[in-house]
């Protein structure tokens, strides 16, 4: 006999968060996700009001790359519309850039990309290269 799950919120967020990993965010529901760990949507509801307090546990993110224009131009990525419609709960560039370089230096690199997320709710962090450290530009 298959040993039961204990539900919990760990075991539900890691089981969204899987969920989301294999089927994407669109697809996370009440019943999707109970289908996934097995069980009713009943013990989710025991330990969460609603799909959107599941959903505030569970962050969704990016980490472009620290070149605008190359989201934008080459990935056709549209970090504006993300942050405009609330979309995402966190951005994370990846501004692998030295303080001293030529086209990017990393201070003015990072005020950029901290200003698209002033006054809203999403999170900023910088996504740095450790491979790097140490290193001239």
């Amino acid at each position: 006999m298959a040993k039961a799950l204990l539900i919990t919120k760990e075991n539900i967020v890691k089981g969204a968060v899987k969920l989301i990993n294999d089927d994407g965010w669109l697809n996370l529901n009440a019943r999707s996700l109970a289908k996934h760990l097995g069980i009713s949507t009943k013990p989710l509801y025991r330990i969460y009001n609603n799909m959107d307090e599941i959903k505030k546990d569970v962050l969704f993110g990016i980490s472009p790359s620290g070149n605008m224009n190359n989201n934008y131009n080459d990935e056709y990525l549209d970090i504006n519309y993300l942050i405009e419609n609330k979309i995402i709960d966190f951005i994370m560039p990846q501004i692998y850039y030295g303080f001293n370089n030529t086209s990017l230096p990393f201070t003015s690199t990072v005020n950029s990309w901290s200003s698209l997320v002033k006054d809203t709710s999403i999170k900023f962090y910088v996504a740095l290269a450790l491979y790097k450290a140490g290193l001239e530009d």
